[in-house]
């Protein structure tokens, strides 16, 4: 039996060792690492005697044993030293022609998955929000949780003197709503009994949470291919317990791109991806046909809040079964025709209407007419279940207006235009103005309308938008919300609530109560939660 060559081997245990004391240097430093320290370890591959071949990193050895992490079975094996018939370094690229684009792709993507712990500090309370001294700098991304903690007094030994640790208990738990460079706003996550101070620590668990989305053609087609690698990563990544996010929520979203011609391939769109299912970071690609045979999938690792690329990489991949005209496109199915060429996206299925309606450059959509002064075009894209009166709920509508634009409305109730009341029936509603009309009295002004019983100022519109607009009921109260700018919890937001809308809104019942937007905007990420 031939014998290991012990400088090749001792080589790189060496660099390995040297690896390790740069690591525990930067966190005697006080490096915040993203990474776990197995991502930073140089990559080998052994061959043995047998003529199997491994890749991994050399975890211990001495004269007799070797252990060692293998990145395809995501184990560390254990095995005599006589065993192995040579040792070398390998690239990225080498590694995925051995174990394969998954197993490394993967193994990149958990050197970013570890927890790590980030201690900031409260810098400033109001009563509706925390600021953090944590920003994007530190890695904060928007919907992060925080715990807060207080440090009270030393726990001293009564013998030595010697403080053995410092009493601080957990004080209360809060959402990052809102991240700049330097600092991030936060709200409590329940009810707390002690009140926060500036100097209340606070620690941060940064979990990553991965999208994987399709990987397609430049035509916005997929494959069997295409779908099989990309079944692979999703496996890959669970087997190292990274999160991944459930494919069946993200394809209702991915159809919602698509239609809207959002090419995925995208860091704009990567980032719309985590924000709406709650990825942390999102795997996008695409896929060139070099030859009858084979092409090459583009893939990237974009991060949510930056949308950075953190990792990019290719691979080689069959695409001998994917003539154009036998590939299936992703998510087709929500584009319809509505008036001459023009292509228009498809409602969310829990959605439906008998206005017209046109896709806009930017994705969102438009009731045709709606911009007319007639009420008589004041149609509503309503949602199919009519019977919310006794339903909990929430509802999200985001619009934006341009000059040309009057109003728009978001409430509950038919929501269909009444020409002799100049209202909408049997609606409980919001009507938004749009703050262009002018410095009139109605420039801007946000209305809670009842249908024929009355209707009250709420505040008014600072510009154009976006502007999230969110219907929350819980039992018999109901909360409308305006998120002016669409940009999470600030002073300028509008909040008004009818503690038992049965009787507030007597016209209701079971059958005659859905949810609508409908008026002169561009509406876009209509979502309905139970």
């Amino acid at each position: 039996m031939k014998k290991l060559n012990p400088i090749v081997f001792q080589s790189a245990i060496t660099v390995l060792v040297g690896l390790l004391v740069v690591v525990a240097v930067s966190l005697a430093a006080g490096s915040c690492l993203a990474a776990d320290d197995r991502a930073t370890k140089e990559i080998v591959k052994v061959a043995f005697n047998d003529k199997s071949i491994i890749v991994g990193y050399t975890i211990r050895a001495d004269d007799t044993t070797v252990e060692f992490f293998d990145l395809k079975s995501n184990k560390a094996l254990s095995f005599p030293r006589t065993d192995v018939k040579e040792v070398s370094a390998v690239d990225f690229d080498q590694a995925v022609e051995i174990v394969g684009f998954p197993v490394m792709f993967s193994w990149k993507i958990f050197g970013l998955a570890e927890n790590v712990k980030k201690l900031g500090k409260i810098a400033k309370v109001t009563p509706q929000l925390v600021y953090i001294n944590l920003g994007r700098s530190q890695g904060m991304r928007k919907g992060a949780k925080l715990s807060v903690f207080r440090n009270l007094d030393d726990i001293v030994d009564p013998e030595t003197g010697k403080v053995l640790a410092t009493e601080r208990p957990k004080i209360a738990e809060l959402t990052v709503v809102e991240v700049d460079q330097l600092y991030c706003k936060a709200r409590m996550a329940g009810d707390i009994e002690v009140a926060l101070r500036v100097g209340d620590e606070v620690d941060v668990d940064s979990r990553v949470v991965v999208a994987v989305c399709p990987l397609v053609f430049e035509d916005g087609t997929t494959s069997d291919e295409n779908a099989a690698l990309e079944e692979d990563l999703v496996t890959n990544l669970v087997n190292r317990k990274i999160t991944v996010v459930d494919r069946s929520n993200l394809n209702d979203l991915v159809t919602e791109l698509l239609v809207q011609n959002t090419v995925l391939f995208d860091q704009e769109s990567a980032k719309k991806v985590g924000e709406l299912t709650g990825a942390s970071h999102v795997v996008v690609g695409k896929v060139i046909p070099t030859s009858k045979e084979r092409g090459t999938a583009y893939v990237r690792l974009v991060e949510v809040e930056t949308g950075r690329i953190l990792v990019a990489s290719t691979t080689s991949i069959a695409v001998s079964q994917t003539h154009p005209m036998t590939r299936r496109r992703v998510a087709v199915a929500g584009v319809d025709r509505i008036g001459g060429n023009t292509i228009s996206r498809q409602l969310p299925a829990f959605l439906t209407t008998q206005s017209q309606y046109r896709k806009t450059r930017s994705g969102g959509i438009r009731i045709q007419g709606a911009h007319e002064s007639s009420s008589r075009n004041r149609n509503a894209i309503q949602t199919k279940d009519a019977g919310f009166l006794t339903k909990d709920f929430v509802f999200e509508v985001v619009l934006e207006f341009e000059q040309l634009d009057r109003e728009a409305f978001v409430g509950m109730g038919p929501g269909l235009a009444d020409v002799s009341y100049n209202g909408l029936t049997d609606s409980v509603y919001l009507q938004l103005v749009n703050p262009s009309i002018g410095p009139s009295s109605s420039g801007g002004v946000v209305l809670l309308n009842r249908f024929k019983l009355d209707r009250a100022e709420i505040g008014r519109l600072p510009n154009l938008g976006p502007h999230l607009v969110r219907i929350i009921k819980m039992g018999a109260t109901v909360t409308f919300q305006v998120d002016c700018g669409n940009d999470g919890p600030t002073d300028d937001d509008l909040e008004t609530t009818i503690q038992d809308i049965a009787k507030a809104a007597p016209f209701f019942h079971s059958k005659n109560s859905p949810l609508f937007f409908g008026g002169g905007s561009e509406f876009s990420s209509i979502r309905l939660k139970p």
